[in-house]
Order: structure tokens, then sequence, then C-alpha cells
């Protein structure tokens, strides 16, 4: 019975360690932060929504790839 009472305790222990060190190997984020630069970038004038966001930790730096889709009249001001 000890036996299983350590061994869940290890499982756990392990969990805890490894879970964010797996997040940071497949390109986890924060959802929370990620939902904080998707308010931020539809703050911007001209941008009306956000269709794809991706986030991801390169060291120190934070990459962001993004789909935004923005509005045709105001791109066509912009552009003449």
């Amino acid at each position: 019975m000890a036996a299983i009472v350590v061994g869940v305790m290890i499982l756990k222990t392990g969990w805890k360690v490894g879970r964010p060190s797996i997040d940071g190997l497949m390109d986890g984020f924060d959802k929370e932060k990620m939902e904080e630069i998707k308010l931020r970038v539809l703050m911007m004038d001209g941008i009306d929504q956000v269709k794809e966001l991706r986030a991801r930790y390169h060291g120190p730096h934070v990459f962001i790839e993004m789909t935004i889709g923005v509005n045709a009249c105001q791109w066509k001001k912009a552009t003449i």
C-alpha cells in the first residue's frame, strides 16, 4: 500500500515539474497573454478582426504570428 502512495506522489511531482517544460517544447503559450495580445491588436485603427493568432517563446523573446482582417474602405484611404 505504501508503494502505491509513493508512486502516486512521484507521478504528481513529475507532472508538476514536467508539464511547463513540455508546454515550452511544444510551443505552448499562456492563454491569458494571447487574449491580451489579441485585444491590443484589435484596438489598432483599421483592424477589424484577428482570424488566427499563434505565439511562442524563443529564448527571452516572444514570436507572434497572426492573420488579421482589415476594413477595405480604410485600407484604400491609407494607400491612396
